[in-house]
């Protein structure tokens, strides 16, 4: 979705590309050494979620170790379109004008994943994450990936209020 709204000439932020800037930061690491009671050079996202997929609690230690930067970093962002994964799981929808809620569909959303994390890691993640049915109804607009491309562009130019070239 990023893509498309660079694409139509807005500004866009993704706070996953800034939790993985802040992740390998010295303050992030010897946080993550303290939480998991274990220092070392450089702990790796699959690590962190190995760690929270064995003690789910540990997320909780996670999350009060990252949310608190990434929301700094989210206001003090200037972009126009802000993509945030986890809006409705960390209640941050008060921060933003309009919600979009983008969704593939489970099975897809499975395939994805285990094509990114591998198939275990895919399922224990999923089985932590609100499903789209939970999401939808804080949604101003909800966009299927699981169509065409041209079709989701379309969707999203329509959304932005401007002509698509895929018409």
């Amino acid at each position: 979705m990023l893509g498309y709204c660079r694409e139509a000439g807005y500004s866009v932020c993704s706070m996953d590309d800034l939790a993985k800037s802040l992740f390998g930061g010295q303050e992030i690491q010897a946080g993550l050494g303290v939480l998991f009671g274990k220092p070392q050079n450089q702990f790796g996202r699959a690590d962190v979620r190995q760690a929270i997929a064995e003690d789910p609690r540990l997320r909780r230690g996670l999350n009060r170790l990252m949310h608190p930067r990434l929301l700094a970093a989210l206001r003090a962002s200037t972009a126009s379109i802000i993509e945030v994964p986890l809006l409705i799981e960390t209640c941050l929808m008060g921060e933003f004008d309009r919600i979009w809620v983008v969704t593939c569909g489970i099975e897809e959303q499975r395939r994805r994943l285990a094509e990114r994390i591998g198939e275990e890691q895919a399922m224990a993640l999923m089985r932590i994450q609100l499903p789209t049915a939970a999401k939808a109804p804080f949604a101003d607009a909800l966009i299927r990936t699981n169509e065409p491309e041209n079709s989701v562009k379309r969707n999203v130019f329509d959304l932005l209020g401007i002509e698509s070239t895929t018409r």
